[in-house]
Order: C-alpha cells, then structure tokens, then sequence
C-alpha cells in the first residue's frame, strides 16, 4: 500500500495526465487509494498524493464510496460558500476556503463509463479541492491568493 504525499513532497505540485486507456492496473490503483482513503479518515484522495501522476480522485459522499477517472468541472453555480478545509497532504493545517456550493463534473466512473454529477455542498467541495490536486495547487495555495487579494476571491478553472 502506499503511503499518503505530504507537503513540500513535488509530486504534490505536478499537473496529473489524462488516463487514456482504463485498465485493470487503474481499477487496483484506484482500490487502494480508497482503502488509504479511508484508512486516514479522509473524505477524498488525489492520485498525484500517493505519487501516481494520473487525473482521477475518490471521495467519500454521503456514504458512499466514488471514483472519478479524468475528471473535468464543466459548470459551477453559486452561492459561493467558506467552510473550513484541511488536507491529509498537509497534517495539521487548515484555514476558511471560498468555493462554489454547486457544481457539475463530468468523469468516468468505477463502471468505465462517462457520467455527469451535479454535486452541491459538501460533495461539491470535495471535488473541487481534489481537481486543484490534480493541478498541483494545494489550499496553502488558495489560503495566500485570499490573504493577498483581501477580497472575494474563488478559484474558479
């Protein structure tokens, strides 16, 4: 099993790849990044945080196990919404994230088929700090952008 990425570890910081070919070899990856997921009471886990520089994520929502195999955010809503996030790549820190409360994914599923979710509070912010994973942009990244600008600011990709 692998191990959790904790910052500054660079491939915390590396733009995921597109999965062209879903194989065998990407339902076990994804598999063990749920049960490492889990295992660290985490509620989503990008594949770059255990050092594997592919697009996907999984996610705890609303009790159910999810897995996202290039995932791409194609419509976000607001309200925007600040509640506080942490990271399991960086023990111990945490801060107040602004981020749309809705928003709609498109990815490819366990199942090996295209879907859309339209994913609203919680979920919604899972996937969204999952996908800033996967451009290498941490919350210690969004947390300074705020600081700086001092205004209503949300990542917005």
């Amino acid at each position: 099993m692998n191990e959790i990425l904790t910052y500054p570890h660079p491939a915390l910081r590396q733009q995921a790849i597109y999965v062209s070919e879903v194989t065998e070899s990407t339902y076990d990856d994804l598999r063990r990044m749920l049960a490492l997921m889990l295992h660290n009471h985490g509620v989503g886990l990008a594949a770059n945080q255990i050092g594997l520089s592919q697009r996907m994520f999984v996610a705890l929502f609303n009790e159910q196990l999810v897995a996202f195999i290039n995932p791409v955010i194609i419509g976000r809503d607001y309200p925007v919404v600040e509640e506080n996030e942490a990271c399991l790549s960086l023990p111990g820190i945490s801060g107040t994230i602004k981020r749309f409360d809705n928003v709609l994914l498109e990815a490819t599923g366990f199942d090996g088929k295209l879907h859309r979710y339209q994913l609203n509070g919680l979920p919604a912010r899972i996937a969204q700090h999952e996908i800033d994973h996967l451009h290498g942009r941490l919350i210690l990244d969004i947390l300074q952008l705020q600081e700086n600008h001092k205004t209503e600011f949300i990542q917005e990709w």
